[in-house]
């Protein structure tokens, strides 16, 4: 009997857009065989895999405009993918210093060997099983299953009789649920050591069968005392009383600021009654007008001048109701800082500043900064990151085009899985790589009403609809690097291994 299941623990998501990873568990009445297979979803694109002597697996994609094979991610394997690193009973956790961890109610088989790093040995139980007189099981979450080489699948049972059938079995020691899916159905049991077993997330639960001895001082620890319940009741009552009186002196605190507050607008507002800017803004700050402001520093007089610090001086000054106050007046913007009013949405400034290579064309070229400028410097944040390289200072051997050119260019030829940086190794579906390339050149096209707004850009990036395709990028045109200079980029772009022999012949 053949039956396919998903790939356990493993996410098809972030696989491959080409194929899906499936498991294909085969059973008869002896054994239970488990294989995995790779379905093909799209037959036009061609992808191979390489296991190097490393261990180390290579994903590679072909590209049929240059007729190569260019490298999409690698996956290099940690400490705890080598087989049965920890042993028999043991839990292998790379991100975990020893990497691996005896089950509860186990210790290590030779603490000697353990102590020197050496795990091979495993664990064993700190207590003999009792078969006759009744056995439990420990529940271990988030794991992956054991190696199966001794085990057996019972396709139509639940998970309560899955474990009604592991008792009954004195050599059973372990169980789980054959299928995860729809709430997890089936039943597979182990009948020898558990080997080869990694701490990861999104893993399954497994349960293995201790002493019932072992399992009534877990369940002890579990169920606390009479005493230990009174406790934990006044414990709590403690902590619940203690929060109630900060909560409380909190409430007072801020019904008295409110108040002071609310007699300190009422004085600002008696000052100038039809100023519409004093009182509270949405945020509930207090706001003063210029009048206000000029009255308590002397007309911002030399005498109170504090000192003189990045884009103003600073004034003291003393408000009508004695409140004594520090004021800094600007003298200029501070970056690409701009006021807009409610109905605004772009700007002029006679002065450019910024940062290089994220500043869109509008505003390098003419000074309009507007909403969409942001955008345009989000998507080129979005090609950097996916690429693992600047705007600013990119160089290819091929053309003296910046990293948004480059983009473009791959785009244009359909070889777009080439901007993506090795780095992002094969957690990252390549099809969820490709959507952020898109998004991130609709987010730098030349023309600001050709780009989409942020909440669009959101709903790009987190959601499945077509795109529509992107328009040429600002700041498409080639830079022109003088000869001498592009001579030497070559040369620091490619490298030539090549050595002299010289040779003495005797006359």
């Amino acid at each position: 009997m053949k039956e396919r299941f998903d790939f356990e623990n493993v996410d098809n998501n972030t696989m491959s857009h080409v194929f899906r990873l499936n498991r294909l568990v085969v059973t008869d009445s002896t054994e239970i065989r488990v294989f995995f297979a790779l379905d093909i979803q799209d037959s036009s694109v061609l992808e191979r895999g390489v296991l190097t002597p490393s261990g180390a697996a290579q994903r590679f994609t072909w590209v049929d405009q240059t007729r190569t094979w260019v490298e999409y991610c690698t996956f290099t394997p940690d400490e705890c993918d080598n087989y049965a690193k920890c042993g028999a009973y043991a839990i292998c956790n790379a991100n975990n210093f020893p990497v691996c961890t005896c089950f509860e109610k186990f210790k290590p088989k030779s603490q000697r060997q353990w102590s020197l790093l050496n795990w091979s040995a495993g664990c064993v139980r700190k207590a003999p099983l009792d078969c006759q007189h009744g056995d439990g099981f420990l529940k271990l979450e988030a794991v992956n299953l054991p190696d199966t080489s001794h085990s057996r699948a019972e396709k139509y049972i639940s998970l309560v009789e899955c474990k009604k059938l592991c008792l009954s079995n004195c050599s059973c020691t372990a169980y789980a649920t054959l299928d995860i899916r729809e709430g997890g159905s089936g039943c597979l049991l182990w009948f020898n050591d558990l080997i080869d077993i990694k701490d990861i997330e999104g893993g399954q639960d497994l349960y293995v069968r201790v002493a019932a001895s072992e399992l009534g001082n877990i369940e002890s620890r579990r169920q606390p005392s009479g005493k230990k319940q009174v406790n934990v009741i006044i414990i709590v009552a403690s902590i619940i009383s203690g929060m109630g009186a900060l909560v409380l002196a909190w409430i007072m605190y801020m019904r008295k600021t409110k108040l002071k507050n609310e007699e300190h607008i009422d004085g600002n507002h008696e000052m100038d009654d039809n100023d519409e800017r004093s009182g509270k803004d949405d945020t509930g700050l207090t706001i003063y007008d210029l009048k206000t402001i000029a009255i308590a520093t002397d007309n911002f007089s030399d005498k109170n001048k504090l000192g003189e610090g990045g884009f103003g001086p600073v004034y003291k000054g003393t408000l009508i109701d004695g409140q004594e106050i520090a004021v800094k007046r600007l003298s200029r913007y501070f970056g690409m800082a701009r006021t807009f009013g409610g109905d605004q949405t772009e700007a002029e400034t006679n002065k450019i500043v910024g940062t290089h290579g994220y500043m869109s064309p509008e505003y390098a070229v003419d000074g309009i900064f507007s909403m969409k400028s942001d955008v345009f410097s989000f998507g080129v944040l979005v090609l950097e990151i996916v690429s693992g390289k600047r705007n600013r200072g990119f160089c290819h051997i091929d053309h003296n085009h910046n990293l948004l050119g480059h983009a473009w260019r791959l785009w244009n030829e359909e070889r777009t899985i080439e901007l993506i940086h090795k780095s992002l190794d094969c957690s990252f579906a390549s099809s969820e790589m490709l959507r952020c390339i898109h998004v991130g050149l609709l987010c730098v096209q030349q023309r600001p009403e050709d780009r989409p707004n942020m909440s669009t850009v959101v709903l790009m990036l987190g959601g499945e609809q077509s795109l529509p395709p992107p328009k040429q990028p600002g700041f498409f045109t080639e830079r022109y690097l003088p000869e001498s200079e592009s001579s030497l980029r070559k040369e620091l772009l490619s490298s030539t291994n090549e050595f002299t022999i010289s040779e003495l012949e005797a006359r």
